[in-house]
């Protein structure tokens, strides 16, 4: 019985907080795989982003078309999941080193309680807005249906960069600085 507790620890480890075989993209890169086995990059097609909008935990209206001309980094997470807890700090670093830079984060709360959503962004100390997919329509768009997941949206509305399991700040940094403007690149944060 242990030995099988074990294995499902360590299969859940690997995919992270979810999975979904039509999601895994084709092209990974070893290098930027290598610090975490559960780790998926790919950059985006360029496609349109989807469309949404949600009620942030402060309750603001946010709506990625009102974006339009600035890039956005989006990140799909929940409280109880460990990957995402691990990544907590990194995104709140990224955003903190860019927040003057002309980019826009906005954190998505999949399958999440509020309460504990709340929570989660209190302990991280995250200051950029985040909300709920009340309706779990946003993840479907985004094929968020392992977390975390991070989308990077250029200024012109297209997929630029997606990146599924825990982003590290040079990942996350080196992508950012490829959809700000030459003149407006924040510095780099880096652990």
């Amino acid at each position: 019985m242990q030995g099988l507790f074990f294995v499902l620890c360590v299969a859940l480890s690997v995919v992270g907080c979810g999975s979904d075989a039509n999601d895994a993209p084709k092209d990974i890169s070893r290098e930027e795989a290598a610090p975490f086995p559960a780790e998926l990059v790919r950059v985006a097609a360029k496609k349109p982003a989807p469309q949404f909008e949600l009620t942030t935990f402060g309750g603001a209206k946010w709506s990625l078309s009102k974006q339009r001309g600035t890039p956005v980094v989006i990140n799909f997470w929940a409280s109880w999941c460990g990957p995402c807890r691990m990544e907590a700090e990194y995104i709140r670093n990224a955003f903190e080193a860019n927040k003057n830079s002309g980019i826009k984060f906005i954190g998505i709360a999949v399958q999440d309680e509020p309460d504990d959503s709340r929570k989660f962004i209190k302990e991280f100390k995250w200051s950029f807005p985040s909300g709920p997919d009340a309706t779990g329509e946003i993840e479907k768009a985004y094929g968020a249906f392992a977390i975390p997941k991070t989308v990077i949206i250029d200024a012109s509305g297209m997929y630029s960069f997606e990146h599924l399991g825990v982003i590290t700040e040079d990942i996350l940094s080196r992508e950012i600085r490829r959809v700000l403007p030459v003149n407006t690149v924040a510095k780099t944060v880096r652990r």
